[in-house]
């Protein structure tokens, strides 16, 4: 073969693993945003739930093994999902984490009360059921992209 030919065979070979890459960080996202989907679904009905007195809270001392099977999914999809957004491939992109973890805090605050909403008839006891349950699955996401930030801070 001429030099022509390598070069030709060289450029499929190069279009082919540029293909293949792209394919993977497409994955790579399309999983990404179907975990915070399904952790949003799964937090907003398993505190629907805990709400309607079927679970305890997630994070109570009566809590059995379902709702520590629960807790776990919960913050494995957090967990996956920190560590895609901190990667850059997630749904979560780098100019939002700010406001991601404002908004975390702001939901941490309202969860450190959320027991007094249970108080409140009605609707107290499947706000506080909610709230919990965003938690424990926003929370492995906010650890993980507090560290980058605080990584990229330290190191940059």
């Amino acid at each position: 073969m001429t030099g022509d030919g390598q070069d030709v065979e060289s450029d499929t070979v190069k279009s082919h693993d540029h293909h293949v890459a792209e394919t993977g960080r497409s994955l790579l996202h399309k999983s990404s945003t179907w975990s915070f989907l399904i952790g949003v679904v799964i937090a907003l009905i398993v505190g629907i739930v805990i709400g309607a007195g079927e679970l305890e809270p997630l994070n109570s001392d009566e809590a059995g093994d379902t709702e520590g099977i629960i807790a776990t999914l919960l913050v494995i999809l957090g967990f996956l999902i920190g560590i895609f957004s901190a990667m850059g491939m997630g749904t979560i992109k780098r100019e939002s984490i700010p406001a991601f973890l404002t908004a975390t805090v702001a939901l941490l605050a309202v969860g450190i009360g959320a027991t007094q909403f249970g108080k409140i008839p009605i609707i107290g006891d499947y706000f506080a059921g909610i709230t919990g349950s965003m938690l424990v699955f926003f929370a492995p996401v906010a650890v993980i992209l507090a560290m980058k930030i605080l990584w990229d801070i330290g190191h940059g």
